[in-house]
């Protein structure tokens, strides 16, 4: 009954984020008892990025909706493709 969200944004005040993952869009799963959380940005978002850096965090929701725990936070950097 978890879900989690991840926004990366230029700054923290940017608006709109340049990627979005989250359980209900399959860019975030939950490995339930194990407890692993897998990322996955597919090839279309990763390569609309054009921000070189940014901030994210990763916010756990509790069954109840109303709990949120932030289980991650920072800095991410991006580097474009090279080999194409």
């Amino acid at each position: 009954g978890w879900k989690a969200r991840l926004h990366m944004r230029e700054t923290l005040d940017a608006a709109t984020p340049f990627l979005t993952l989250t359980t209900e869009n399959g860019g975030i799963a939950l490995g339930g008892v194990a407890g692993t959380i897998n990322l996955l940005a597919s090839a279309t978002a990763t390569s609309a990025i054009t921000a070189l850096q940014g901030v994210y965090d990763l916010e756990l929701i509790a069954p109840d909706t109303v709990t949120v725990t932030r289980l991650l936070e920072g800095i991410v950097f991006v580097s474009p493709e090279v080999t194409r």
